[in-house]
């Protein structure tokens, strides 16, 4: 399909079309032809978690495909090849995230000599920590920014863990 947007103000026109943009203000063009375009949206996210399964799916649900057809104009919706609606995750999915997340932190800190000590329980801890389940992995990672990290940090400083072993569940 050939796609064509136009983006222009006073100081710069980019003209994106089948296979390249280009860019009149810095005369180049980039080629785009193995490129898979992306975008997303959290049109239809409230309805969405009434409906359908958990996970990626097609738009298939009557409500669903109101609120993505108000919500686009069909000149939008018609060059689109394919639109996935993406569900709330429930508790088991949201419990991967966590493990996942903790252990780039525990790769993280092992470069540095620190071994952070996880168990499945501080993972249930943590979710049941988080108040907004409903943004998703999110919602996770906002958590242990601003919880784990920020107390990890504060023990690297002050060198209280002198040891250089770490128990997440201190942490929680």
């Amino acid at each position: 399909k050939t796609f064509v947007l136009n983006l222009s103000n006073d100081e710069n026109n980019i003209d994106i079309t089948f296979r390249s943009i280009s860019d009149t203000k810095f005369n180049i063009t980039i080629d785009f032809s193995k490129v898979f375009l992306f975008m997303t949206s959290n049109v239809g996210a409230k309805e969405g978690n009434k409906y359908g399964s958990i996970g990626f799916g097609d738009i298939k649900t009557k409500a669903s495909d109101n609120v993505f057809n108000d919500s686009f104009l069909p000149e939008f919706r018609g060059r689109l090849d394919l639109a996935l609606a993406f569900n709330e995750l429930d508790n088991k999915q949201l419990l991967k995230v966590i493990e996942l997340e903790i252990k780039k932190l525990e790769n993280t800190l092992a470069k540095q000599n620190i071994t952070l000590v996880s168990t499945e329980n501080d993972y249930k801890k943590i979710l049941k920590k988080i108040d907004d389940t409903e943004a998703g992995a999110r919602s996770i990672k906002r958590f242990i920014e601003t919880t784990i990290k920020v107390k990890i940090a504060e023990m690297i400083i002050l060198e209280t863990s002198k040891k250089r072993k770490i128990l997440l569940e201190n942490l929680i």
